[in-house]
């Protein structure tokens, strides 16, 4: 019983061994290792430009979230120096 496990688990384990062994070749034969840009520029690669939309004007929403955001850091701010400032021990004056 103990002998037919052991050729069971090593010949599962050559099995294995094998199908790793005779694909790992093929797998790294047809990766390219090459940067994507190096890629790019051997196979004469070039990508259609769009030009950019024009409103004509500023965008609002923008200037909103970008207002709100300066806001609330400002808030942020002087709320932890009022806070840093009442932690502070006050010394009695002689």
């Amino acid at each position: 019983m103990l002998r037919t496990f052991k050729t069971r688990c090593a010949s599962v384990l050559l099995a294995i061994t094998v199908a790793t062994g005779a694909l790992a070749p093929v797998a790294a034969a047809s990766q390219d290792l090459r940067m994507p840009d190096t890629r790019d520029v051997a196979q004469n690669y070039r990508p259609a430009l769009q030009p950019a939309p024009s409103t004509g004007g500023i965008d609002w929403v923008s200037a909103a979230i970008g207002a709100a955001a300066g806001t609330g850091t400002i808030i942020v701010a002087v709320a932890l120096g009022g806070g840093v400032r009442r932690l502070r021990p006050v010394s009695p004056r002689p």
